[in-house]
């Protein structure tokens, strides 16, 4: 699901569409694109992640919101642990 939320991304609050990969993970990105970011469960903190995953996030959000037909993408999920 993709869902608008403030969250605080380096002590800055910001607005940003949140999308959720059910307990896997969490991506955002602020409305005009300039940054993308995930949430890191090991610190429990919003962090940035380099623009090269920009165009995959944004396609994921598409996906999530019925704009764009479901196709399978590459994400920056990290270490999964059991």
């Amino acid at each position: 699901e993709v869902t608008q939320e403030r969250i605080a991304i380096e002590g800055t609050e910001k607005v940003v569409d949140m999308l959720r990969l059910g307990r896997l993970a969490m991506f955002w990105r602020t409305p005009d694109g300039a940054q993308i970011g995930t949430w890191d469960p090991a610190t429990a903190n919003y962090v940035l992640l380099p623009g090269k995953h920009s165009r995959t996030v944004q396609k994921a959000m598409e996906m999530a919101t019925r704009i764009r037909p479901v196709q399978l993408l590459s994400l920056p999920l990290g270490r999964i642990q059991p």
